[in-house]
């Protein structure tokens, strides 16, 4: 009986931290008050929505990233690792955001990366709706968007897995503000891969879970999850083969020994030649997507 209504509450938990997940949601239950009133006040009908993202030289994406999520995003937390380009500037000429420095400045660990989503995002608990927990290059998107969220609000979607996508194009476009990446590349491959759960309710999810690389999350707490074709997440990290062939160089000169040892992104380390086949490869199979 009890398991019954458990799971009609679509609460999930493990023996061992079932007390602990539930006194959790007592407090974000009290987060929501807090988050609800705020709305109330300031008249706010719209879902309040915060990013969180790990950033590495991301100089190329952040104008593209920022003009694709400014329309639904409302506070933006950029999560540095020491970079040495431009994005320090591009981020902090934007409203509403706050870039935080961490890890060392020249090794890649996604042991850290992991300890970041799979933490950082709590800070939004009675601030935000829901937030989006992803890389630069990682777009989530509809033409729905908004309507999607507002529904996820109403019927009480705490989890969304989007469908993924890696995108594909010849080269790297010339930045305008006045044109979208989404714009400008639509072809890709769908990746059940990069179906990442990126989308979630900080006060229903009390622990994400994400496995290394965050393709994959176990979460606990109020879990109901909303999976439609209308939800993408599309990864832009094939824009032009040059664009491809210099980020891998740079990840390749810095893998740090935890990610040798584990294998987490060893790819980086594939002959440039093995690149460049599968790169022109799924190139030629990519199709319309959006």
């Amino acid at each position: 009986m009890i398991n019954r209504v458990l799971e009609k509450c679509n609460l999930v938990f493990t023996k061992q931290n079932k007390y602990k997940i539930l006194s959790q949601l007592l407090v974000n239950t009290m987060y929501r008050l807090k988050l609800n009133i705020f709305k109330w006040i300031k008249n706010i009908k719209s879902p309040i929505i915060h990013y969180h993202a790990i950033c590495w030289n991301e100089e190329v994406m952040l104008p593209y990233m920022f003009d694709h999520y400014k329309d639904f995003v409302s506070y933006f937390y950029i999560y540095d690792n020491y970079s040495n380009d431009d994005t320090e500037d591009i981020v902090n000429k934007h409203n509403h955001t706050k870039i935080i420095k961490y890890g060392s400045k020249d090794k890649l660990n996604d042991e850290e990366y992991l300890k970041i989503k799979n933490n950082v995002w709590k800070i939004s608990r009675g601030k935000a709706d829901y937030v989006i927990v992803c890389d630069i290059d990682e777009f989530l998107f509809s033409a729905n968007i908004k309507t999607i969220m507002q529904n996820g609000i109403n019927e009480g979607y705490s989890f969304f897995i989007p469908d993924g996508f890696e995108m594909y194009s010849n080269s790297t476009p010339v930045y305008s503000h006045k044109v979208l990446l989404t714009e400008s590349i639509k072809t890709g491959l769908f990746s059940e891969m990069y179906s990442k759960p990126i989308l979630f309710d900080p006060h229903k999810i009390v622990e994400i879970n994400y496995l290394p690389g965050a393709h994959q999350a176990f979460p606990v707490g109020i879990v109901k999850t909303y999976r439609s074709s209308d939800l993408k997440l599309l990864h832009y990290k094939n824009i032009g083969l040059e664009y491809v062939l210099n980020r891998i160089r740079q990840y390749r000169n810095r893998l740090s020994e935890v990610n040798i040892e584990k294998g987490y992104g060893i790819e980086y380390l594939n002959e440039d030649k093995k690149i460049i086949q599968e790169f022109n490869e799924n190139l030629e199979k990519s199709k319309i997507v959006i």
